[in-house]
């Protein structure tokens, strides 16, 4: 499912950025407590260096050593790789679809609210 990848420069600079950003922005909503009501999300703090990966199928990026667990079930999310004009390109897989997590503006969408997790 999952591979290491070439990086070109400095079009995968921006890509992992915005992983980056995508992933800090879910990780503060926990940290501060903003989830939607009912959810209860965790992530593991290790301290390792982020093991960031290319899905062969679908080409999005995610973080491979830190898992999301979202009502007790590891959630997977991915950055739709070169998105360059939506902000908050984030996408998780629930029951098998993809599901955008935030709008335009860095708020989770309806759909990720509502989520059967």
């Amino acid at each position: 499912m999952s591979k290491s990848y070439i990086r070109v420069l400095p079009r995968d600079l921006f890509n992992e950025s915005k992983l980056k950003k995508c992933f800090g922005r879910l990780f503060l909503k926990m940290h501060d407590r903003m989830l939607p009501e009912g959810m209860d999300m965790q992530i593991p703090e290790s301290g390792e260096p982020f093991d960031i990966q290319q899905d062969e199928g679908s080409g999005d990026l995610f973080i491979a050593n830190y898992p999301v667990t979202i009502n007790g079930r590891v959630v997977e999310f991915y950055y739709r790789y070169n998105s360059i004009e939506d902000p908050y390109p984030f996408y998780c897989v629930v029951d098998g679809e993809l599901v955008e997590v935030f709008d335009s503006n860095g708020e989770f969408t309806a759909d990720f609210e509502t989520a059967k997790f």
